[in-house]
């Protein structure tokens, strides 16, 4: 479990009560930090992990400078990348001026989502960016879940094993 900086880490075993601790420890895991270091994640991942492990990457990927990092334990393990997005980071209605914060540096900004040309760029952001996080991820040799908050994600994870299933 990670923030700004690596909070919990429960080292790999199998079986049933393995999964039960690593359940138990993500519900009641009270981040201290505010930030998000995909990188220093990743690279603790790297140095602590020595045999080959498959590895769940949970996040928003909403972060930089991770691609190295990534593309290393990419190699080193079996990394899969479950992206977690909501609609609304990737279009926005028009509500008139909104006033929004990141979560992560309590940063205020105020935009008005009724001029459509602040919504296309926002959108037009939005596209760049999951683009390029989809090319990273294939330079990385990473699978990627991809989850809507709106939605179940049982589907996602059931489609990526059963076609994981079929090209292993």
């Amino acid at each position: 479990i990670f923030s700004d900086r690596v909070e919990k880490f429960v080292p790999p075993r199998k079986g049933r009560a393995h999964v039960l601790r690593v359940l138990r420890e993500l519900f009641y895991h009270k981040p201290e930090g505010r930030g998000t270091d995909i990188a220093r994640a990743l690279e603790y991942l790297t140095h602590v992990v020595r045999r080959r492990a498959v590895a769940f990457l949970v996040s928003d990927f909403m972060s930089d400078g991770f691609e190295k990092p990534m593309s290393v334990a990419g190699r080193r393990h079996d990394l899969i990348a479950v992206r977690l997005s909501d609609q609304r980071e990737e279009s926005l209605p028009p509500l008139g001026y909104v006033e929004f914060e990141d979560a992560e540096t309590g940063e205020l900004f105020m935009a008005n989502t009724s001029d459509s040309r602040f919504r296309a760029e926002f959108e037009e952001g939005a596209v760049k960016a999951r683009e390029g996080l989809q090319r990273t991820f294939r330079r990385s040799c990473v699978d990627v879940i991809d989850i809507q908050t709106d939605e179940s994600y049982v589907q996602p994870l059931m489609r990526f094993f059963k076609e994981r299933e079929r090209r292993f």
